[in-house]
């Protein structure tokens, strides 16, 4: 419901919307990427990240595309009295491939920014984007591989990925948004930086039923901001973090039994 506080508070926010998909494979199923950050919102992350896969002699693959609009009523920004459906959409692409031991992986997303804050709803809560604002959606990539060594059950492997964020600017003040929890104001009159990651992956089948997976994780993302006390003491400024933040290493471990 809109706010009853709004000029046509008590009125009904509706979503909806539909998706399809496309899905080509062949030869025995390939497993998951050894990539946690595929699944974090993933109830079933632990048992993907975990699972056996099965190898032969041949040659497998698969390939699948996928869109999804969606529409939402929202109160015009420019007319508060009225309401108008936003449209939000994104598509995904998911591509594998093995040869022999060898697995590569191929990801793209895009998604508008009003897909982003579909949960919110909006970047002004409720309410649609201005007609002056410049609205940029989000890209994002990643290519990786990794190798199953028989005699000591390691698969080791590595993951590049590259994301453009999603972001709104009206007059000079810029949003970048990673997702719609995690949002960065920039400082004034500057424009959004592209996030790189790249990640080495290592899963260890030491049993049938006992599975260790572990992740290291380098992140570039120039977009976090701070603020700092101006220099004219007129208060505070809005300015990009240290390098020691915009710089980000992480590991990720991850041990299951199963029986």
């Amino acid at each position: 419901m809109f706010s009853p506080n709004s000029r046509i508070g008590g009125k009904t926010v509706q979503t909806f919307g539909g998706s399809t998909r496309l899905t080509a494979h062949w030869g025995v199923p390939i497993g998951t990427s050894i990539d946690f950050q595929l699944f974090r919102y993933s109830p079933d992350a632990s048992f993907l990240l975990t699972q056996n896969q099965i190898y032969d002699n041949r040659i497998a693959g698969s390939a699948a595309i996928e869109f999804t609009t969606v529409g939402q009523t929202l109160q015009k920004f420019e007319e508060p009295d009225t309401t108008r459906i936003q449209p939000a959409k994104a598509a995904a692409f998911l591509g594998k491939l093995r040869i022999k031991k060898l697995r590569l992986f191929a990801n793209a997303i895009y998604r508008d920014l009003a897909f982003v804050v579909l949960s919110i709803p909006g970047v002004f809560p409720y309410q649609t984007f201005p007609h002056e604002a410049k609205v940029s959606p989000e890209l994002w990539g990643s290519l990786g591989f990794d190798y199953y060594f028989e005699r000591s059950k390691l698969t080791p492997g590595a993951v590049l990925a590259y994301k453009s964020p999603a972001s709104i600017k009206v007059g000079d003040t810029t949003n970048v948004y990673r997702e719609y929890w995690d949002q960065e104001v920039l400082p004034a009159g500057e424009n959004p930086f592209d996030i790189l990651s790249g990640k080495l992956t290592l899963k260890w089948d030491i049993a049938p039923f006992f599975v260790v997976v572990s992740e290291l994780r380098y992140t570039l993302d120039n977009n976090r901001t701070k603020f700092v006390k101006a220099s004219n003491e007129s208060g505070r400024i809005r300015v990009f973090e240290d390098p020691n933040v915009t710089n980000r290493l992480g590991f990720f471990l991850l041990a299951q039994a199963r029986w």
